[in-house]
């Protein structure tokens, strides 16, 4: 009939619905590559390969393909997410150079790229659950410190020892602003990232043990991949 509306429409009073967030073929096809270049990384960390110049950076350039094909929850995070990730790409740049000098600068570019993640969390406003996870993870960052803050503060006195400090706040901020605004995906990257971080403290520290230094890889791109997909996760 002439003038009807559409079912959908009278359905929800006249307004059309809002569309679900949806992985797009796209993203789905990206966040494959991803993948595939995450793990052929791994077997080129744990190989020593110089492939590892292009294959680490080559994930998160990936995962922001990903982040602005995606359909999101609250597209307002997907700025966010995106910055975060081109800061880990740079802190990666920088990493991925000989020399110890270049640690602070990385941990600034992780630290921002972190506080980044967490203005996403603020713009999602999706509260979770998991306050006594966040107490257990920061007693056992405690504890792990013990471990490696005497040996920063011995090969680059005070300052590198606040360095690692200040990047230990920024870390269990990230850990507290998941649960109160990323949603139950977004805790589970944050906990990641928590995981590997203090692996790779520990092996730049105390000794880079391979196995490790391999694990840290391997939890910081999954940590990323579980940010990114939280945008699509209710």
């Amino acid at each position: 009939m002439r003038g009807a509306r559409p079912p959908d429409l009278v359905a929800h009073g006249g307004v059309a619905p809002r569309q679900p967030p949806d992985m797009t073929a796209l993203a789905a096809a990206l966040l494959a590559a991803a993948g595939a270049v995450a793990v052929a990384d791994w077997v080129a960390k744990a190989r020593r390969s110089p492939a590892r110049r292009l294959l680490k950076p080559a994930v998160p350039v990936l995962l922001i393909g990903v982040a602005l094909s995606v359909e999101p929850v609250v597209a307002a995070q997907v700025p966010f997410v995106v910055v975060g990730l081109a800061l880990g790409l740079a802190g990666d740049v920088v990493l991925l150079r000989r020399g110890s000098g270049r640690l602070p600068l990385g941990a600034l570019l992780f630290g921002v790229g972190h506080l980044a993640y967490l203005g996403g969390f603020a713009a999602r406003q999706a509260e979770t659950g998991g306050a006594v996870l966040v107490a257990v993870l920061l007693a056992a960052t405690l504890l792990a410190a013990r471990s490696f803050l005497p040996a920063a503060r011995r090969e680059g006195g005070r300052r590198l020892a606040g360095i690692v400090i200040a990047y230990l706040v920024v870390l269990g901020a990230l850990l507290l602003g998941a649960v109160l605004g990323g949603g139950w995906l977004a805790v589970a990257g944050a906990a990641t990232f928590w995981g590997s971080d203090l692996l790779l403290l520990h092996a730049r520290f105390v000794g880079s043990v391979r196995a490790f230094d391999l694990a840290a890889t391997v939890t910081y791109h999954l940590a990323q991949g579980a940010i990114v997909g939280s945008l699509v996760v209710g």
